[in-house]
């Protein structure tokens, strides 16, 4: 019985001596940890321990800082007009929903009131009750304290930055990956479906705040 017990582990050795050799390069052969368990079968787990080779291509490294340089950069080539004050958003519900409500939120502003109605609209409609009107968003000060119209573009284009660099952390977080977490970032902000909620700027409130969670 002793006999049939060292001809297995010497057979055994054997195995484990020749799934070692592996016939790769003496540059790049690597190094194996391996432990050995002998029950009703052989088994061997292993381990690489070999160090990465520094010619290897590295990872590409992009930080915070450089990759809101690069989110901003590119808003700007999206929209240089309306980033230089020159031009403002007008399309659909922007023009004839989004604008009138800041505007006349601005208005009530300057004059020291809390718009709690809208006599403006038909026969005159809740303002300070409604879900979309930012009433008490605190970043609204962006367009109460500066001039329209170009202020409420800056405010849009501020929650699409803010977005994106959401989106960066949160993926960041979750990968480890700073290549990925800009690609997020940038996909997250250059859209279709973002894009198309410019048109409500309550609703870029929401997507700057979505990824909020890192």
């Amino acid at each position: 019985m002793r006999t049939a017990l060292s001809a297995d582990a010497a057979t055994g050795s054997s195995d484990l001596e020749r799934r070692q050799q592996l016939t790769l390069p003496a540059k790049s052969k690597p190094k194996w940890l391996c432990r050995a368990f002998w029950n009703d079968s052989f088994l061997a787990i292993c381990q690489m321990t070999d160090p990465v080779d520094s010619t290897a291509a590295q990872p590409i490294r992009l930080s915070a800082w450089h990759f809101a340089a690069l989110l901003g950069v590119m808003l700007f080539v999206a929209f240089p007009q309306v980033m230089l004050g020159q031009h403002s958003f007008f399309f659909r519900d922007y023009g004839v929903l989004g604008y009138p409500f800041v505007f006349y939120h601005h208005e009530a502003f300057w004059r020291g009131e809390l718009p709690l109605w809208n006599p403006l609209s038909n026969c005159g409609a809740p303002f300070l009750a409604q879900w979309g009107t930012m009433t008490l968003y605190p970043f609204s000060l962006i367009y109460l304290l500066f001039p329209l119209p170009w202020s409420l573009g800056y405010f849009c284009l501020a929650h699409l930055f803010l977005g994106g660099l959401g989106m960066y952390f949160l993926v960041r977080e979750w990968t480890r990956h700073d290549f990925a977490a800009a690609f997020a970032g940038v996909a997250y902000v250059f859209n279709g479906v973002t894009f198309s909620c410019v048109v409500w700027p309550n609703y870029l409130v929401a997507l700057a705040k979505a990824d909020a969670s890192w």
